[in-house]
């Protein structure tokens, strides 16, 4: 992704946008409907597939391989609640309920498909479940990734006006100078 900072020291996506629906086997409608975080997760897992010469062929069901996903923005579930112009999209395509499972689905993957809501650390915690499951033998392969898209800026304003986001627009988790959080988008 192209992530551009902004003076709050959150970075944004700005192609956030741009998707080949007809590559996903997506009409164009469905992709307009579809969560931008599942259509950023789709891009990227394929991608990282790709540049680790993993071939996953869609017409082999791969019942070993599962997709672990850490998301926590439902701010496209809010949009679809909220707006007329988004009327008819499905919410059911939310990263809280099923990025996981698209991605899943498109690959023709039948091992597990978790989305895991944690907050901040939800990425970890996919990455965390994913190893065990391998160690486990549950899976011989996993998929791990994390998403995020912001739509909603009532959000960022609530952290904001509760004291929650960094000053100087850095996170710097585990370290002294740490005083709150930034938002970001991304894969």
């Amino acid at each position: 992704p192209n992530l551009v900072p902004n003076a709050g020291g959150a970075y944004f996506d700005e192609n956030v946008d741009m998707f080949d629906a007809a590559f996903f086997g997506m009409n164009s409608n469905e992709a307009r409907m579809a969560d931008p975080q599942s259509r950023l997760l789709l891009q990227a897992s394929w991608e990282a597939l790709e540049r680790v010469g993993v071939v996953i062929d869609s017409s082999d069901r791969r019942d070993d391989v599962g997709v672990y996903v850490g998301a926590m923005n439902d701010d496209f579930k809010v949009a679809v609640i909220s707006s007329p112009a988004l009327a008819g999209a499905s919410t059911l395509d939310t990263p809280i309920d099923g990025a996981s499972v698209r991605l899943s689905y498109f690959l023709n993957l039948g091992g597990p498909a978790i989305t895991v809501t944690t907050l901040c650390s939800s990425s970890l915690v996919a990455a965390h479940v994913a190893a065990r499951d391998i160690a486990e033998g549950r899976t011989s392969m996993a998929i791990v990734g994390g998403t995020n898209v912001i739509m909603a800026n009532f959000v960022t304003e609530w952290y904001s006006s509760a004291g929650n986001l960094s000053t100087n627009g850095r996170c710097n988790t585990f370290d002294a100078r740490g005083d709150g959080l930034t938002r970001g988008e991304g894969v």
